[in-house]
């Protein structure tokens, strides 16, 4: 697992430094990477499933996300962009043109449907992880939640 990390943190270090993020924050963006890859392992390991482990790495992430952005004075999308690369359903999406370019019909739709589940949980987790630390906040501001 610590491998795994590893190569989480340089794929998505590089990944910052092609995108051109500050360099301050490279590290900052690479650990992102890393947490995002070490929260999909654990719980697709412990769920069995991809999907919720998919949401949760992206709801982490997000939330990571936004802690860097205040920290470190910079926009949170930075961080966001980087950091969901290890999420990406690249393979799927490789695997289903392979299988339409093969001809092979059945295959290509179940690589389809693996990208298009992996890509919703990324969205919806990066969803849940901008509104709900807004909707807590709101209803603080409001007087409803005190500390």
């Amino acid at each position: 697992m610590i491998i795994q990390f590893a190569v989480a943190f340089a794929a998505t270090f590089g990944f910052s430094v092609i995108f051109f993020a500050p360099r301050r924050l490279y590290i900052a963006c690479a650990a992102g990477g890393g947490l995002t890859w070490i929260v999909y392992l654990l719980l697709s390991e412990t769920l069995g499933a991809e999907a919720p482990a998919i949401f949760a790495a992206a709801f982490a992430l997000t939330v990571y996300a936004r802690l860097c952005g205040r920290v470190f004075k910079a926009p949170a999308i930075i961080f966001l962009i980087v950091g969901v690369f290890p999420l990406a359903p690249g393979a799927a999406i490789y695997n289903m043109a392979n299988a339409l370019f093969a001809s092979d019909l059945i295959a290509a739709s179940a690589f389809g449907v693996q990208a298009l589940t992996t890509a919703g949980a990324v969205a919806l987790g990066t969803l849940f992880g901008y509104t709900i630390p807004a909707l807590y906040k709101n209803k603080k501001k409001a007087g409803a939640i005190t500390d």
